[in-house]
């Protein structure tokens, strides 16, 4: 059995996911460079009524996303963005050296992403 490091493989799932957001963000606004955190910080606003860290779109982007995500989905107050923290954090933590993911560290945060985007 071979045992290596996973850390490639979280990295592009969560490369992917960025990439997501990204797409939904660039309706919101094409021109500007969306960091993660208010990709994040945003859509929290948008379900919960606030966020944890006040990173956030400005209040014209806000309203612009809101739209999206009701044109994007059935039902945006469905999506599971509390998930969005954790699969970050572990996507964050896979960058570091020295820390090996494994197979099954892998396999959890693929399931941690299809949870996620399972609505």
């Amino acid at each position: 059995m071979w045992a290596g490091d996973f850390s490639p493989v979280v990295l592009q799932y969560g490369k992917a996911m960025e990439n997501e957001l990204k797409k939904l963000f660039s309706s919101v606004n094409a021109t500007k460079s969306w960091k993660i955190a208010v990709m994040q910080r945003s859509p929290e606003k948008f379900k919960f009524g606030a966020n944890t860290i006040s990173l956030c779109c400005n209040t014209s982007e806000f309203n612009l996303l809101n739209t999206a995500l009701h044109s994007m989905f059935v039902d945006p107050f469905s999506l599971k963005i509390g998930m969005l923290n954790e699969l970050r954090e572990t996507r964050n933590n896979a960058r570091h050296p020295g820390l090996i993911m494994e197979k099954t560290d892998a396999e959890q945060y693929i399931g941690l992403m299809t949870q996620s985007l399972l609505t």
